[in-house]
């Protein structure tokens, strides 16, 4: 398991990148599409086919590496109508339960996000959570409201602080925790990317919040939901689900997803899509492009950073050593998810409890023990036993 991490002190404005705001990497720039709600018209999959292979992430967004000409790029987002507001385009991270009854309210507060001016000055990590089936409630958003009761509670970096609202009024409560961060950010001359990294964040925004919208905070009762371990896959309500081997798909998957999917296709916060009005009998066509579709399948569950040749701060090519590693029969269930990552920044780790392979230099470390790079099979597939 990786060692918690301490709360940093941020010294600098967030670079986090966007479609617009591109980030150099090893391999040519990279590029990240918010994607609210994870939800993609056959339409925009269709133009982000164009960049296969692409890498989705977990906060259900899409990541293209190799970009040559962001601008081109950007007018091609831009007219499949995956670039809605240049100002606002690197804030609009939020997560939905993927088959939960949620639309509505993503595109409401999608809307007002885009539509506050001051909003723009929120970091590219602080994220909002929709949650109607407690399963994206455990991710680690900033603010989270969890639907299915009325009032519905309104979480705070995963605390309940005593927050409650009407369906009504879930979208303005999103909206005024993300001001009230901005504005506590300022009262602590912070440049805190997220709601953890402010003195007393959570209380302090639920105040604002709270006489923003002349509400009374209630006495908390909720447990801050712990984190899903595996998203949909198979057969789901209404539809089918699978996931993409250590989150990238190829040009041939996203042909295939797109020839089964009927009117859209939802991306996952645990780098899968759903598809809803499909029929199971669509499972086999997913697996046979090389999905994952099993749910008891070692990849199910198994994440990795991009790695050599796309990093240059990782140690080892962690997706080959994984792809390796991950052809290890394990038990049917019973099984922690796995993350390979080649440095200690630990880029996309999951949000619970997880198996850590770190890359050295000269081998791995799994959840803290020296092995060898042929040692990393038979290690890995203990530790997910062991542990679990």
């Amino acid at each position: 398991m990786p060692t918690a991490v301490p709360v940093p002190r941020r010294l600098a404005a967030d670079s986090c990148p966007g479609a617009l705001q591109v980030h150099k990497a090893a391999d040519g720039g990279l590029a990240r599409i918010r994607v609210p709600g994870g939800v993609v018209s056959l339409t925009q999959w269709a133009a982000l086919q164009e960049y296969a292979p692409i890498e989705l992430t977990s906060r259900a967004n899409v990541q293209i590496r190799g970009v040559t000409d962001p601008a081109a790029l950007a007018a091609r987002l831009a007219s499949a109508g995956l670039l809605p507001s240049a100002t606002h385009e690197r804030v609009r991270n939020i997560v939905a339960s993927p088959t939960g009854d949620v639309r509505s309210v993503v595109t409401e507060l999608d809307r007002d996000l885009c539509a506050a001016p001051d909003l723009a000055e929120l970091p590219g990590r602080f994220l909002f959570a929709v949650d109607s089936a407690r399963d994206v409630a455990g991710l680690g958003a900033d603010v989270t409201v969890l639907l299915g009761s009325d009032p519905a509670p309104v979480l705070l970096a995963g605390v309940d602080r005593g927050l409650r609202v009407s369906v009504g009024q879930a979208v303005p409560a999103l909206i005024a925790a993300a001001r009230g961060f901005l504005a506590e950010r300022t009262a602590q001359a912070s440049r805190a990317w997220r709601l953890t990294e402010l003195d007393d964040g959570p209380a302090r925004v639920a105040a604002r919040v709270a006489d923003a919208l002349g509400l009374l905070l209630s006495a908390p009762d909720v447990v801050g939901p712990a984190a899903v371990e595996s998203g949909p896959i198979g057969a789901v309500p209404g539809g089918v689900a699978a996931v993409a081997p250590l989150g990238r798909l190829t040009g041939a998957q996203m042909a295939r997803i797109g020839a089964v999917a009927r009117d859209e296709i939802i991306v996952t916060p645990w780098r899968g899509v759903v598809l809803l009005g499909v029929d199971a009998s669509a499972l086999a066509a997913l697996a046979d492009a090389g999905l994952v579709t099993d749910p008891a399948s070692p990849w199910a569950t198994a994440t990795a950073c991009t790695g050599l040749p796309g990093c240059a701060k990782s140690r080892a090519d962690v997706r080959a050593d994984a792809s390796v590693a991950l052809g290890v029969t394990l038990p049917s269930s019973g099984v922690l998810p796995v993350h390979f990552v080649g440095c200690e920044r630990r880029c996309g780790h999951p949000a619970g409890a997880h198996v850590d392979v770190l890359a050295t230099g000269d081998g791995y470390q799994v959840d803290g023990e020296n092995v060898r790079v042929e040692e990393l099979p038979a290690f890995v597939a203990a530790a997910r036993r062991k542990n679990a």
